[in-house]
């Protein structure tokens, strides 16, 4: 089983291994940009709408506990501009997205199943575009020009990861193990072996071609297997 999320409320679910999609209506008509599903049946989907009197955006999380038939909104007017969820059961999750007055560090968590949420300490100078969470205090999340921040406990920690000049990290992935990788444009792509904290090349280079031609747009990882894909979409 598997969903995908996308532009104006579109939602769609598998249940062959993505080899046929069934659209499925959310009510909604604002950009989803994650989703996040414990079940078949239970499960989130968060992005941004814009106000049509004011033309401000904010953030919007759907739950359903049916597999899409029905949705709940949550967090109203509480969340900013989303980019990211994950939760981690019914109570505990965390979402990433663009920083706002209100929550200067544009992460929030929750541990009432998205009634009420709380932002983390930190303050972050542009959009989180990437993010990953292992558990709802402890993730890393990345953005414009290379910055990446780690998340511990209740505030952003810094990282030593050098700026990557105009690269945007566009995808992070971490493991139990303190492995991770990180990629992003102009064929952005490091590895860590200590939980976020340092990063660096992976021991295979990529050929130039890749570099140079391809903007990558996420990363996963299991154990030693590694996929990447991005734009264009070719390879």
């Amino acid at each position: 089983n598997g969903f995908a999320v996308g532009a104006q409320g579109a939602i769609w679910s598998s249940n062959d291994s993505g080899r046929s999609w069934v659209a499925v209506p959310s009510g909604v008509n604002c950009a989803f940009r994650s989703a996040c599903f414990l079940t078949d049946q239970i499960g989130w989907v968060a992005g941004s709408e814009i106000s049509p009197f004011t033309g401000l955006d904010s953030g919007v999380l759907m739950f359903t506990e049916d597999g899409g038939r029905l949705w709940r909104k949550l967090g109203a007017d509480q969340l900013p501009p989303i980019t990211y969820v994950k939760f981690f059961g019914l109570d505990e999750g965390v979402v990433v997205g663009r920083p706002t007055s209100e929550v200067p560090s544009g992460i929030m968590r929750t541990a009432d199943g998205g009634k009420t949420w709380t932002a983390i300490n930190g303050v972050a100078t542009a959009p989180w575009r990437a993010a990953s969470f292992l558990a709802p205090e402890m993730g890393a999340v990345g953005g414009p020009e290379g910055r990446l921040s780690l998340v511990g406990g209740e505030q952003l920690l810094a990282s030593k990861l050098p700026t990557q000049g105009l690269r945007t990290v566009r995808a992070v992935t971490l493991l139990a193990d303190d492995s991770g990788w990180l990629a992003g444009d102009g064929g952005l792509l490091l590895r860590t072996t200590s939980g976020g904290i340092v990063w660096e090349s992976s021991a295979g280079s990529l050929p130039d071609e890749l570099r140079i031609g391809i903007d990558f747009r996420t990363v996963e990882a299991r154990g030693e297997k590694v996929w990447l894909a991005g734009s264009p979409g070719s390879v």
